[in-house]
């Protein structure tokens, strides 16, 4: 009994002892990582505000441009980015007070969370940007893409009279089809605003029927003589 009792007394002891060692440990941790990283939030932190002027220029450019339903939720990200910068010298302040009440593991947890806050804002930035980008990018295409299939309507509507004995009514039908398509597009492309990932999707889609077009003038006299033959 005795022995058991003194076993269980020592056992309790050695584990008070690991988990105050523990705790050393990673107050200790704490304490080395604030000193650390304390620097590298605010260099962060003077990054995010660096960042924000051109963001605020980016969701002024999609606002202008640009349909509200394309870039949902970006002018958002500009709103976060600024609540975040400035509220984190408060943030910071908090920290550098429980830092010198030797607080350490509160403080890292608080400044772990205000690194990634701007991270998340800084990320936010990035996002916006390339959303204009890639809008941007549509806008291009779509009018390059309509150029395109305005000069190969042209060209079929050439290519289809000097085959107009040997090409299928079923072709001639398609082509025709097209003609009011192509039209609709041009419009929609020479506004200033407008659905820009949906009109690029359309002129590839335009020209990619055209195209199929073209290929059909030159396979329909083999059909035929396929036909005939058989």
């Amino acid at each position: 009994g005795k022995l058991d009792k003194a076993n269980d007394e020592k056992a309790k002891a050695e584990a008070s002892a690991a988990e105050a060692s523990t705790l050393v440990d990673t107050i200790l941790a704490a304490r080395a990582f604030l000193q650390k990283q304390v620097p590298v939030v605010r260099g962060a932190l003077n990054k995010l505000g660096e960042e924000l002027p051109a963001s605020k220029e980016d969701v002024a450019a999609l606002n202008a441009g640009f349909l509200a339903k394309n870039f949902e939720g970006e002018p958002k990200k500009l709103d976060t980015g600024n609540t975040v910068f400035q509220k984190t010298d408060a943030e910071l302040e908090k920290v550098r007070r429980a830092f010198f009440e030797q607080r350490y593991v509160a403080a890292r947890a608080a400044l772990e969370k205000t690194g990634s806050d701007i991270q998340s804002a800084r990320n936010g930035l990035v996002e916006i940007h390339t959303r204009l980008g890639q809008l941007i990018e549509n806008r291009k295409h779509a009018k390059a893409v309509v150029q395109d299939a305005t000069q190969l309507t042209g060209a079929l509507s050439v290519k289809l009279n000097s085959n107009k004995f040997t090409t299928s009514a079923t072709t001639d039908g398609t082509y025709a089809q097209l003609k009011p398509v192509l039209l609709g597009q041009q419009q929609n492309v020479a506004k200033d605003v407008t659905d820009w990932p949906e009109a690029a999707a359309a002129a590839d889609r335009l020209l990619s029927d055209l195209k199929a077009v073209d290929k059909a003038i030159d396979t329909d006299p083999v059909l035929a003589l396929e036909l005939n033959a058989a």
